[in-house]
Formats: structure tokens, sequence, C-alpha cells
């Protein structure tokens, strides 16, 4: 067991878990990985993303970590129309992680059928967490998290603050699949699905030569991360990343979408790795209609652009540090010196000095350099 949630769950895996929750916009059975991330990084908990149609009372799709084989299956024939935080939740109106037993009071769950003939039998899962994903018409989509209760003391009191920070992800995620369902335009796709989830998005033809590219993808070529060779093909200024590319389209037009695996890419100074990888968008694409990204395209390029702010949000609430402490970390990591940061802030440069000083502090670091290494560095699983 890992002790603390929170510290478990948005330390080190949580960019890492980010990346998975926006894969999953695009491909849904992603949201089973999701769920293995949390289950790892916690510990010994047991994870449910499940949609439910309230109207026929029937459980659409569910994905699980933890609950053994026959578990999911009793969940998914029977135990999903007496899961008593299915309507409690659908109910209530709160925007935010909850604790089960506000919604279910303890006494009333261990006198369930759900407690007694699925719960119980699962190490005795008494406690747990969970918040509303999606809540569209009479469709519900759940993320709940259940802790056995010989771990409950450990887990649950970061349990509600960690989900807090997961949960505007998994819904934006969640809004993000909802509009590729509507798209009618390849320029939408370009243009606007991949925006939110700041991804770079090109598409190659079977020379490796861009179509079409969005507006991130135009940021990298502006500023030089990327480029054209004589021949108009993709140039990655990464020699990992130019020979991945190269294998793909290679690759793609071979009919086969075996990439290898993903790169991880060290786009600019002072961020943190960005992730490419490809997806073939010829006859073997399976991720996406393949009229929306046109007929001409072998390959689509995907550049999920890393960003510091995950691993900051983190590193405040880990390290309890205050917004004048985070904001001042923020500036050091985008590679403002301490005088310009007392600039801004129309404070004195001594003044800044002794907010580094007490982040070093805090953060158990003994100098800037050791402290912006947490930060540049990409931290995945």
């Amino acid at each position: 067991m890992h002790g603390n949630a929170i510290s478990s769950l948005t330390a080190g895996p949580f960019e890492a878990l980010v990346d998975a929750v926006y894969d999953a916009a695009f491909a849904p059975d992603g949201w089973q990985h999701v769920c293995d991330l949390v289950e790892g990084a916690l510990g010994g908990v047991y994870v449910t993303i499940a949609t439910h149609d309230l109207a026929s009372r029937q459980l659409v799709a569910a994905f699980h970590a933890g609950h053994a084989p026959e578990y999911r299956r009793s969940y998914r024939e029977r135990y999903h129309e007496k899961d008593l935080l299915v309507e409690a939740l659908y109910a209530i109106s709160a925007n935010r992680p909850i604790d089960f037993a506000e919604l279910v009071p303890p006494a009333m769950l261990e006198q369930s059928e759900f407690y007694h003939d699925w719960l119980r039998p699962q190490e005795d899962l008494r406690s747990g967490g969970g918040f509303v994903a999606a809540n569209n018409e009479h469709l519900l989509t759940l993320f709940k998290i259940w802790v056995p209760q010989a771990k409950t003391a450990d887990v649950m009191p970061g349990l509600l603050p960690a989900l807090l920070q997961l949960a505007p992800h998994v819904r934006r995620s969640m809004r993000l699949n909802q509009s590729a369902q509507k798209v009618t335009s390849r320029a939408f796709v370009l243009e606007t699905f991949m925006e939110e989830a700041r991804a770079a998005l090109i598409l190659l033809d079977e020379e490796g030569r861009p179509l079409e590219s969005n507006h991130q993808a135009r940021l990298l070529f502006d500023k030089g991360v990327l480029g054209l060779d004589l021949r108009g093909a993709l140039v990655i200024h990464d020699p990992a990343g130019a020979a991945y590319v190269e294998n793909a389209v290679r690759a793609a037009v071979a009919g086969s979408d075996n990439f290898g695996d993903d790169v991880y890419l060290a786009l600019e100074k002072h961020m943190p790795a960005s992730l490419l990888r490809a997806i073939p968008t010829g006859p073997a694409l399976k991720r996406m209609p393949r009229h929306l990204l046109g007929a001409r395209s072998t390959v689509s390029i995907i550049i999920s652009i890393a960003s510091q702010q995950p691993g900051l949000k983190a590193a405040q609430a880990r390290f309890g540090l205050s917004p004048v402490e985070t904001s001042i970390l923020s500036g050091l990591v985008e590679g403002k010196a301490i005088k310009e940061l007392a600039a801004e802030r129309s404070t004195s440069v001594n003044t800044v000095r002794n907010q580094v000083a007490s982040l070093l502090k805090k953060t158990g670091t003994s100098s800037q350099k050791e402290l912006l290494s947490m930060f540049t560095t990409a931290r995945r699983l």
C-alpha cells in the first residue's frame, strides 16, 4: 500500500494518468488503462468507471480494476441494479467528489443485498469515494473507488483531494469523446478536438509529408521544434522521434499498425518530455472514422504536449505550498530569474529569495537547480 492517497496518485503517476484519461477520449477502451493506473497507484483499492442508463435500468459499459472476473461479471449481470450509489449520485447536484458515507449511511449499506453479496466478499468493501464523470439526460457515468475496510485509515484521508484533481480531466475527456461522436467535418477535428487535450495533430501522406495540421502543431513549426526537409517531409529534431515517424509511415504504407512503443521527446527547454505517437489513417484505421481525417492521409502523428502544471499542482498539495510559493515555483520552472520575478510582483529581490528558500525547505531540496530538476524531467509510470 502506498501511504497517503493524494501523494500516491498525484506525485509520480499523475501525468501518466492524465495522458491515459485524454487517450480514452479517442479510444474509449482506454478507460480500462485509467482504472489500472489508479489501482496501481493507490494499491489494493477497487476502481470502477461505469455508465448506467437509468431509464432502462441497464448497464451500458463498465471498466473495473481490482475486482476479480466473477465479480465484474456479476455486477454486469445483476448487481448494477443493486448499487445503492447510482441513483443517490444521480440525485445530488454537488459537482465534486464525495465520500460514499455521505450518500449511503453505513448502517443502510450493511443491511443491503449489494453489500452482503457483492461488497463484503471482496475484502469487506465499506468505504470509498467517487464523482459523477458525465450526466447526460438519463445516462450517468460514475467514477468510483471502493476501499477495503482494513485500508480505510490509510487511503480515505487523501482520497477525495486526489479525486478532486483528477475529476476535471475525466470530465473534459468525456466531453471530448461526446464531441467526437458529433463531428461532421475534418476542420473540427483538427482545430478544436485536439486543442483541449493540448495535443498537436499532423496528418501525413505516404511520403511523410504533412497534409494538414492543427493550431498546436503549427505552433511547434513556428518555434522550429518541427520542420520540413527538401522533399517536404516532416522533420522532428530528435533522432528517436524522427526514426519513430519514419518507421510508422513505412509500416502504415505496408498495411501494418505495429509502430513500436511510443516515444518521449524533449521538445523544449524547461519542459517535461512530450509523448509522440502515431495512429494509422489508412485502411488499418481503428480509432477514428477515416472520412474525418481524409482518405489521402496514411498516418496521423499526435504529440501530447507536456505541461508543468499537473506537476506543480501535485507539488502544491504534496508539499503544502502557499499560492505565492506555487506562483514563484511556476516562474522558476518557466526559466525566470529571481530579479525578474521580483519586478513582476512589485516586491524586493530579498523577499523572493526568502520565498525560494522556503520552497527549498518544504520540498527537501538543497539548491534551486535540484528543485527545478523535479519539474523539468518527465515523471511517468
